[in-house]
């Protein structure tokens, strides 16, 4: 299960001024202050808890998780947030390495 625990922890252990902490602080809303602590501020908060809860629900009902894999073209890995994000990075792997055989021809 994706926890808010483990979220918040793999955002506390991103190296600063790595790409990946950098992608999640473009993600805070405008005219808030972007850096980790507003980021985890947000994480901890009961709003993430909630929209995290709701997808899952959302990604439950009726198979909904195997229908959005269809459409979206990633690898169905189950349904609620942890196959969602299992299929999703699946993909991503799968294009970097497609991009980085790309490149070594």
């Amino acid at each position: 299960m994706l926890t808010r625990e483990a979220v918040v922890a793999h955002v506390g252990a991103l190296r600063e001024g790595s790409a990946e902490l950098a992608e999640l602080l473009a993600l805070l809303p405008e005219g808030v202050r972007r850096d980790r602590e507003m980021l985890l501020e947000c994480l901890r908060g009961p709003f993430f808890t909630q929209a995290v809860d709701g997808l899952s629900r959302q990604l439950r009902a009726r198979s909904a998780g195997f229908g959005l894999a269809q459409a979206l073209r990633y690898p169905y890995r189950g349904e609620g947030v942890n196959g969602f994000l299992e299929g999703v990075r699946e993909q991503a792997r799968r294009e970097r390495e497609a991009r980085g055989g790309a490149e070594r021809e």
